[in-house]
């Protein structure tokens, strides 16, 4: 069989019927939008279909991938072709018969799709308009603008949301960053540069032995989670972060920029503020002081928040020190907080706050945690969660590094105050009371790790 090009730039080839002995009794015609778009045109795929939950309209629209058709038979046919072949196997009844155009870089720029009725000894003319559902330049992906943006086939295919992050594979034991692109079709290379390699997916205070903490992400990298031996591929979903910040650069005055999260905001004097290369620190000079590190940028209502905190000694008799986990920041005046204490026995204690118009009212009892004594240079893990609305919940928790998480929170309210039951912004802070005579003392907090609440 010959192509015939007519006016429209007609392709021709048989549909040779199941059953059916008179080959060339089928024919279907392609019909291109213009000349240019023809010549353009490298490769004509064609495909024989099932109509069963599919239809013309949902192909053409890219809502159908053409790879998921129920097909009956597929023709790839080079373009030009002075023998293009033949459709095999095609059965009686209702069928679609799809082709699509490609160009010779692979971008698959024309649809068409037709719904026909065949039969064995019946001769019919198949005619397929081919649409132009791509138009060059071919650009980037946009993701949900209903575009075939960079023609390969599909409307706005995305992997995740642009500038996403989550934690990927650096070595048989550590965790690193993976960012996903800006047109949101592809992760980026993971991310190890962080002093120890990795970042505390476990949340134990050690980037190693951390590997079964998170589903495996993107390919198969050994295990249905970081670690173990069974092959699997992409078994839980990424960890989408409002903020990340392992504190793993240098920085004076301030806090600079967290991983994720944006530049952080203060109150208080930033002289008193650095980070350290391994975490950011809040040096604590007056009694009564407050020093406050925010993000603008980490707007969210319903935030699950989790910290290391550790100061570099005990507080004097009588004394107490203060380290405070903030969200749904409306204004300095407007918020909730969650309280860590320690005192001079090693005591620590959980507390939640409403702060409303500068004024603070406690929403739960002070609670002491008896899993957890505080010494010196003695990392603790705290985790806050604040979430829903009229009420709002709120829990909080706290454990030694290397202990394992409670199940149960320590502290647990709701409440309805109604200014503060939209987003926010997070932060921390730190302070100690006004009879503090050992100033001044260092709060150190590490890890610091926002996403929303599951």
């Amino acid at each position: 069989m010959q192509f015939s090009f007519f006016d429209r730039w007609i392709l021709v080839l048989w549909v040779i019927v199941a059953g059916c002995s008179s080959e060339g009794s089928y024919h279907i015609m392609l019909q291109f939008p213009d000349e240019d778009t023809r010549q353009l045109i490298s490769i004509v795929n064609l495909w024989a279909a099932s109509p069963v939950g599919t239809t013309c309209e949902q192909i053409i629209q890219g809502q159908i991938d053409l790879q998921d058709l129920f097909t009956h038979s597929h023709l790839e046919v080079p373009y030009p072709n002075e023998n293009p072949g033949k459709l095999s196997n095609v059965p009686s009844g209702d069928i679609l018969f799809v082709a699509e155009g490609v160009t010779k870089d692979n971008k698959k720029i024309l649809r068409g799709c037709k719904k026909t009725s065949v039969d064995s000894g019946v001769h019919l003319e198949i005619t397929i308009l081919l649409q132009l559902i791509c138009e060059p330049p071919f650009d980037q992906e946009i993701p949900n603008n209903g575009k075939d943006d960079d023609c390969d086939g599909a409307i706005d295919e995305v992997v995740c949301s642009p500038g996403e992050y989550r934690l990927c594979k650096c070595t048989h034991d550590m965790e690193g960053l993976q960012r996903c692109s800006s047109d949101g079709t592809s992760w980026e290379q993971c991310d190890c540069s962080s002093e120890d390699g990795g970042i505390d997916a476990g949340m134990d205070g050690d980037t190693v032995q951390d590997l079964d903490f998170l589903p495996d992400v993107g390919t198969d990298d050994g295990g249905t989670h970081l670690g173990d031996d069974s092959p699997a591929i992409d078994e839980g979903p990424a960890i989408t972060y409002l903020v990340l910040d392992r504190f793993s650069r240098s920085v004076s005055p301030g806090w600079g920029m967290a991983d994720i999260g944006g530049n952080y905001n203060y109150n208080g004097d930033t002289a008193h503020m650095q980070v350290d290369g391994s975490a950011g620190v809040l040096n604590v000079s007056i009694p009564g002081e407050y020093l406050i590190a925010k993000l603008l940028d980490a707007v969210q209502r319903d935030v699950d928040m989790k910290v290391r905190i550790m100061t570099e000694r005990k507080p004097p008799s009588g004394t107490i020190q203060f380290s405070y986990l903030i969200a749904r920041i409306q204004e300095i005046h407007t918020l909730y907080y969650g309280m860590v204490s320690f005192d001079a026995s090693g005591n620590v204690y959980l507390q939640l706050f409403r702060h409303v118009q500068d004024i603070s009212t406690a929403i739960t009892s002070s609670q002491r945690a008896s899993n957890c004594t505080h010494t010196a240079n003695k990392y603790f893990w705290v985790r806050m969660q604040v979430f829903g609305s009229n009420p709002t919940t709120l829990r909080m928790k706290v454990w030694e590094q290397g202990q394992t998480e409670p199940t149960d929170w320590l502290c647990s309210t709701t409440d309805s105050t109604s200014v503060i039951q939209g987003s926010g912004h997070v932060g921390l802070r730190s302070a100690v009371d006004f009879n503090y005579d050992d100033l001044p003392i260092k709060y150190y907090f590490d890890d610091f790790q926002v996403t929303e609440v599951q």
